[in-house]
């Protein structure tokens, strides 16, 4: 079952990951920020998101995953010292290092690709 969930949630991830892919094709979630209108030679940018928001994002998410991410490591760390089950508590750290950052980079992906304003973060 935990083999499973993890299988999902990896796939789940990759589909976030090619939604926020830059590209010209319908799959793309990517919102454009440059309007440029045909009478005017200059291009504004719609983004109204500012640097407290992306900040405040940031913070809340490393205090969400970083701990997911240090507990990977740390059980990565100890794996030489564990008795019995070495390979399990190894491929243990590896699944949950995965999971963690493969979170926080699709997150990060993402939220750039589609986020317009300090509500959509």
């Amino acid at each position: 079952l935990a083999a499973a969930i993890v299988i999902v949630q990896h796939i789940l991830l990759f589909i976030l990951l090619q939604a926020s892919k830059l590209d010209f094709t319908d799959s793309s979630a990517w919102v454009y920020n440059w309007t440029c209108p045909v009478d005017v030679k200059k291009c504004d940018i719609d983004s109204t998101i500012g640097l407290v928001s992306w900040v405040l994002f940031y913070v809340t998410m490393l205090t969400r995953l970083l701990p997911d991410i240090l507990s990977a490591c740390r059980l990565a760390y100890l794996v030489p010292r564990v008795q019995t089950k070495k390979k399990n508590a190894f491929v243990s750290s590896l699944v949950l290092y995965s999971v963690s950052s493969l979170s926080v980079v699709v997150t990060i992906f993402f939220n750039y690709a589609t986020a317009r304003t300090d509500a959509d973060l």
